[in-house]
């Protein structure tokens, strides 16, 4: 008996290593396997992808919608033809679509006096929808030089009013300038930069603060004229504005050999437009790894010993740091070729082959798209790995089972191609799907990637990307992404891996019941749908309006040259935009002009809770606005002009500069606050809307950090000063709370209020702001009157002390502020102030 038992513990504990030699046994490469991956992989070489790369990186920019991205399509497309790929749909190549995206005319700072000259500047990437734009006649300003931005290096310089000069590694220190009253920063170019100082440059909030970017060897002279015992005075010029560009996205085929798997597709996709805060510098060398390499895999499959059994589309697509829109473009545009069908055109392909002489309709062929895999790669790691989800939609983790299979696959794929050519598994090839290890696909990448396949997961496919992990692509996002910080040798070894296992899924076997040697775990094409159980690829569509009460009861003006705002929940993903932005459509019928469209929006069935989408909209001002001067009744507040004597005609004044906001979402009760809400759920595939804005003046706020927290305030509330209650019009751009793995705060906030007409005066506001409810942790009441508002920041203390009592006296509520376009400056002083002012009445 004892015998027995032994025997069968000995046997039990084998049984693991039994199966691990069995395991090995099987997961051995064949002699034609081996064969294939030494004739992929010496077919990719780091000479093929510098040649792609040094020309895509040639041109100055690839942000969409700029020249140079316009050149890379047509270099990308004469590549294609050359390796002699066939178009997909039609007779071309490429497709375009419209994106909306900022465009550097130009930019400049002239230097007055002895030491005149024009230096040329870049404007940064926009805050929000508020571009660099300046003002016609320019900015004339003391320009002065903070160094990295910390308060001491401004110490002895009057910052209110000029322009500061910073090193461009200051963090996000560079808002010491604005919170001082500057107005408008400049940037020197550094050495070396890192993607999150690029990040801390732009807000998601509009805040009216032009940015600019300085050439290296221009920066000592500025330097030398501001360090001299008087600022030099400056102008500055920018030319900036939003426009609708064409984008290019170039689609070709290789047909596959196997009559039995011909119809099964597979796409291979990469994007081959860059990003930089400066978009006007945007060479994106390391941006352009994916391209790269998809060109050279192209060629590779094209050679007769390579050929696949599968059709294969490959697929540059562009706008990929625009929030992803080229990929969303391309299954938007082809929406009704490849959408599922649904169970009434079911019932009539059904009935058309039970009956084809009664029922005479044709039935939809619909593409057979089986797996999306997107390549997203980087140089300075030689490790690639699978992922199934990024960062952008982030949607449901319980998705994961559907890749499983797939990422395993792919997993012992990568195992034979290691044993072939001696590479270290553990090195080269990540499996983020599996929790290999306990380690899930967030720490394969110390930043928040975005992925193209996301797009493809959400409206229902199986979409998949090959990344390389161990990188955060520190370059990217700047201007400092060239050609030279690129290792080429690490690139080619990624892509000399993913030959090998794109071979695999290009011909190996599918179907129900193969679970034994080598398969491609996919049996049945994409599903794709607007609203599914777990997903879906929805649209959001709608208008933008101004409530106009002496013609209507309802918002129904249109607001013609807006712009449209889908946010998400970060401003970037290594380079993409989070924010969608989209200039509304122009129609003759006036029922339908202001109109815009989002798609590839996730609806609640995305996630796992009732998840939220925001939207909101913007009007710029593209030349200088003028309003009468005006005089009101105190009785009745009706507004007269005050007529110039000398023209007999209505006195004018500046109400917005080009460049500023004039139009912004409205919070009031005739907007979002009821029955237009900027905010809701997306519960249908096509989800209409709209967003009611009105005219408005914009200030900003700054040091919105809750003291106790040390987070940034997530409730802000705008009262009306003579009321005390919510003003009929009026709204706000706060900060977003503080986000996870990004070393910058935002900390300011814009409130928006009505400028005042012939019926109503202009809006005086009190504003609070708090971290929860029955938590307010700032309060801005104003106790200075008109006459005495500069002595809220006189240096005598008992002075300010003792004016602050006499006036919470007279107007214990306080008298509110009148929102003019001007910042309010030194935002925690005032808070204090009246924060004391009011303590002291009571």
């Amino acid at each position: 008996m004892r015998l027995r038992l032994f025997a069968a513990l000995i046997a039990i504990a084998l049984l693991p290593w039994g199966a691990k030699a069995q395991q090995d046994t099987e997961n051995k490469p064949t002699p034609q396997q081996a064969r294939m991956y030494r004739s992929l992989t010496a077919s990719i070489t780091p000479q093929g992808i510098y040649r792609h790369m040094k020309a895509l990186s040639a041109y100055p920019s690839r942000v969409a919608g700029y020249p140079g991205a316009d050149a890379a399509a047509r270099y990308i497309e004469q590549q294609f033809r050359e390796i002699g790929l066939q178009p997909v749909f039609g007779d071309k190549l490429s497709e375009t679509f419209d994106v909306t995206v900022p465009i550097d005319q130009g930019a400049s700072l002239t230097i007055h006096g002895p030491n005149a000259k024009t230096i040329k500047l870049y404007s940064l990437w926009p805050n929000g929808v508020r571009t660099c734009q300046l003002p016609e006649e320019g900015l004339t300003l003391p320009l002065i030089y903070g160094g990295s931005g910390a308060i001491g290096e401004l110490n002895g310089q009057t910052v209110e009013g000029s322009a500061v000069l910073y090193d461009f590694n200051c963090g996000s220190q560079w808002l010491n300038g604005p919170r001082l009253g500057a107005k408008a920063v400049l940037f020197i170019e550094p050495d070396s930069t890192l993607r999150g100082e690029a990040e801390a440059k732009f807000l998601t909030v509009p805040l009216n603060m032009p940015r600019f970017w300085v050439s290296r060897k221009d920066a000592p002279a500025l330097i030398a004229l501001c360090r001299s015992s008087k600022p030099p005075i400056v102008t500055l010029h920018a030319d900036m504005s939003w426009e609708v560009r064409k984008a290019t996205n170039i689609i070709g085929k290789i047909e596959g050999t196997d009559p039995k798997l011909k119809d099964q597709i597979i796409i291979v996709e990469a994007f081959y437009d860059s990003m930089s805060i400066v978009p006007s510098l945007a060479p994106g060398a390391e941006a352009s790894a994916g391209i790269s390499a998809l060109l050279e895999l192209a060629r590779t499959f094209m050679q007769p010993e390579h050929r696949p059994k599968r059709t294969v589309w490959f697929m540059a697509t562009s706008a990929h740091y625009l929030g992803l829109k080229g990929i969303r473009q391309f299954l938007e545009m082809h929406w009704n070729e490849l959408e599922q069908n649904t169970t009434r055109q079911n019932i009539k392909e059904w009935l058309h082959a039970k009956m084809p002489s009664v029922f005479r309709w044709q039935p939809r062929k619909v593409p057979q798209i089986y797996e999306f895999i997107g390549l997203d790669l980087a140089s300075q790691s030689k490790c690639v790995g699978v992922f199934y989800k990024g960062w952008y939609y982030d949607f449901r983790e319980d998705l994961q089972s559907r890749y499983s299979d797939i990422a395993r696959v792919h997993r012992e794929n990568a195992e034979k191609v290691a044993q072939v050519l001696n590479l270290n598994i553990g090195e080269r090839f990540a499996d983020g799907v599996n929790p290999i290890s306990g380690k899930s696909w967030r720490n394969f990448i110390p930043a928040k990637p975005a992925y193209d396949a996301e797009v493809i997961a959400l409206a229902g496919g199986k979409g998949i990307t090959f990344s390389t992990t161990d990188d955060a692509r520190m370059t990217v996002d700047t201007p400092l992404d060239t050609l030279d910080r690129v290792n080429f040798a690490n690139l080619a070894e990624q892509t000399r891996l993913i030959a090998c296992l794109l071979w695999h899924t290009f011909v190996d076997p599918n179907g129900i019941g193969i679970s034994e040697g080598t398969h491609l775990p996919i049996v049945e094409p994409a599903a794709f749908g607007r609203l599914k159980l777990q997903g879906g690829f929805a649209r959001v569509t709608g208008r933008v309006l101004a409530f106009n009460p002496r013609k209507s009861i309802v918002p129904n003006e249109p607001i013609e040259d807006s712009i449209a705002v889908l946010h998400k929940g970060h401003k970037s993903y290594m380079g993409v935009r989070g924010d969608q932005f989209e200039m509304v459509r122009h129609s003759k019928d006036p029922k339908k002009t202001a109109y815009f469209e989002f798609t590839g929006v996730p609806p609640v069935t995305a996630y796992g809770w009732r998840a939220r989408t925001y939207i909101s909209a913007y009007k710029v001002a593209r030349k200088t606005e003028l309003v009468p001067v005006v005089t009101r009744d105190k009785l009745t507040l009706e507004a007269k002009p005050v007529i110039d004597p000398k023209t007999g005609k209505p006195k004018m004044k500046v109400a917005w500069k080009k460049g500023e906001l004039i139009y912004a979402p409205d919070l009031g009760v005739s907007g979002g606050k009821e029955n237009y809400p900027t905010d809701f759920e997306v519960t249908t595939g096509h989800k209409q809307t709209g967003v009611v804005v009105f005219r408005c003046h914009t200030t900003a706020l700054y040091d919105l950090v809750d003291p106790q927290s040390l987070r940034t305030l997530p409730t802000i509330n705008v009262l009306d000063a003579v009321s005390n209650g919510e003003p009929r019009m009026y709204g706000f751009a706060k900060t977003r709370p503080t986000e996870w793995l990004v070393s910058h705060v935002e900390d300011v906030a814009l409130i928006f209020a009505h400028p005042g007409d012939e019926f109503t005066p202009e809006t005086r506001v009190k504003i609070l702001g708090s971290a929860g409810p029955g938590a307010i942790r700032m309060v801005l009441l104003n106790y200075w009157p008109p006459h005495a508002e500069a002595e809220a920041t006189n240096p005598n203390p008992d002075k300010v002390f003792a004016d602050l009592k006499r006036y919470a006296a007279e107007n214990p509520d306080g008298l509110g502020y009148a929102l003019r376009g001007e910042p309010i400056f030194y935002t925690p002083l005032r808070v204090a102030q009246d924060m004391w002012a009011l303590n002291e009445y009571r």
